[in-house]
């Protein structure tokens, strides 16, 4: 998918292991051994360029991110040999993946305004609301919190392939991206969030939610008190179905992401001094 020897080639996207090179078998003592998930590490710091480059020693922070499948969530796949999921009782913030051409519903809605094969695929009910409230139940359990407490971490429920179903939201242009680059007269920048659009958005996506899912919004509203929705795309456009493999592919230099970086740079607005926002009010956070 990332630069491939033939751009023009369509490549399978795959989705999240439960086994193999993402994790790592360990060797607790003689005999006993367990599987964990790797995490993906980064180094966020400001650049030479930005407004607070002198404190870089100060602001860098090292982001550590685990993906998990649904099916880690299953009965049983979390186990004493297979922790796969325990570390998010210690996460600073959740990121939660909803599909919506897994929802039939969805897929009734969009008939017609998009020719994904996605939305023709006729595929078993999956129901995202009980992948949700298992994932709950299990931070409460490991973090030791009461059944009924909401969660204590942000929660973003990102709804995947805005491309597809991006025309569900009358009078909002997807293909911006919310944010700009402000520079100052010394030539320093920082860059600043809308986070007033960012939050219409998430409001206008729970109401479309709130019509088509209702358990899983109700289920969002039950554990947490600070969710937010963003649209994201990973490929930007539609996928075709390779009928030789039933695989979906994309042709790699076909691929535009949109607003993928959002739910991230949220996040870090909350940081302060990386990454500022933007409101009516004005300006906020350097």
């Amino acid at each position: 998918m990332f630069l491939p020897e033939n751009p023009d080639a369509f490549v399978a996207l795959e989705k999240t292991q439960l086994e193999g090179t993402q994790y790592s078998t360990v060797q607790i003592e003689p005999g006993q051994t367990i599987t964990l998930p790797q995490p993906f590490m980064f180094t966020v710091r400001p650049t030479v360029r930005h407004v607070n480059a002198r404190g870089a020693e100060i602001l860098t922070e090292v982001l550590c991110m685990y993906d998990n499948a649904g099916e880690h969530f299953l009965p049983g796949a979390d186990s004493l040999t297979s922790p796969t999921t325990q570390h998010l009782a210690q996460s600073k913030n959740i990121f939660f993946l909803f599909d919506p051409t897994q929802d039939v519903r969805f897929r009734t809605r969009l008939q017609g305004l998009s020719a994904d094969p996605q939305v023709g695929q006729v595929l078993r009910a999956f129901r995202q609301d009980n992948v949700l409230l298992e994932m709950a139940a299990r931070i409460r359990r490991h973090a030791g919190i009461p059944a009924d407490e909401k969660l204590r971490q942000p929660l973003t429920i990102v709804v995947t392939k805005s491309d597809i179903w991006g025309g569900l939201l009358p009078g909002i242009d997807l293909k911006n991206e919310p944010y700009q680059l402000e520079e100052r007269t010394s030539g320093l920048i920082l860059g600043r969030v809308k986070k007033d659009f960012i939050e219409m958005v998430s409001r206008q996506i729970q109401n479309l939610l709130a019509e088509t899912v209702p358990e899983f919004v109700s289920a969002v509203n039950d554990i947490s008190a600070q969710a937010l929705y963003i649209p994201v795309s990973a490929t930007g456009g539609s996928t075709i179905l390779d009928p030789k493999s039933g695989l979906l592919k994309v042709r790699a230099s076909d691929v535009k992401p949109a607003w993928v970086t959002v739910p991230f740079l949220y996040e870090f607005s909350r940081w302060g001094k990386l990454v500022g926002s933007i409101r009516k009010e004005g300006p906020t956070a350097e």
